[in-house]
């Protein structure tokens, strides 16, 4: 905590540190769906509460997509909650005011939370809905939360089918796509989302054949 010279780098590289290992730790929670009733004693335990298989499964992926994630954020909350309470004890007293691009100045002390800055990093950045089109917008939205769908599948499918390693082998499938699909666009000189901007101001947004087929891929592979 003692290596940087402004709350604001401080907060910034902290919101950056803690957005990829929270993605990464959500994630491998997602993939250990079944990691919990892997040995026969428990497994037999499980199969024996008085509910359907259905029932018993949509709670594993309760337990791991949603307990267990936020279980990781209020970690993340507590530990910031010490280094806040550390350097309000300790000090230094300092502050920093920073503006970028013309927005309002924002004032950072070292005792600042870094969550904000985690969560930003976190949510998907989309243009502003009175600044582009709907149809734009929507479609972004929906690529998106069809990209989340679809990842948050395939670690559950991972999960359940591979007992070891189901999280690196759901990460190859992840990646192979991935790149199969980025090889496609590139091989046919295709864009997704093609943004015109003129004097620094946004003027139209195109969606491109790539969205619609991935957006329709995707919810089908669900």
């Amino acid at each position: 905590m003692s290596s940087y010279d402004s709350p604001f780098t401080m907060l910034r590289r902290y919101g950056d540190m803690g957005a990829a290992v929270f993605a990464v730790a959500s994630l491998i929670l997602v993939s250990t769906i079944v990691s919990g009733v892997n040995e026969k004693r428990k497994r037999e335990a499980f199969l024996m509460l008085p509910a359907n298989n259905l029932e018993k499964f949509l709670a594993l992926m309760t337990y791991t997509s949603v307990v267990c994630v936020l279980g990781v954020f209020l970690a993340f909350v507590l530990g910031d909650s010490l280094r806040m309470a550390w350097f309000w004890v300790s000090g230094p007293y300092t502050e920093i005011e920073t503006s970028v691009m013309g927005a309002p100045v924002e004032t950072y002390y070292w005792w600042s939370s870094a969550i904000p800055k985690m969560m930003d990093n976190l949510t998907p950045h989309i243009l502003e809905a009175d600044s582009c089109n709907w149809f734009y917008l929507v479609m972004n939205l929906f690529v998106i939360a069809a990209i989340a769908v679809w990842t948050h599948s395939l670690l559950i499918i991972g999960g359940t089918l591979f007992r070891k390693y189901s999280f690196v082998i759901s990460c190859l499938v992840f990646i192979l796509f991935w790149v199969i699909f980025g090889k496609t666009i590139h091989y046919f000189e295709l864009s997704m989302f093609t943004s015109t901007w003129e004097n620094g101001r946004y003027i139209e947004g195109e969606v491109g054949i790539p969205a619609y087929i991935l957006a329709v891929l995707l919810q089908q592979m669900d």
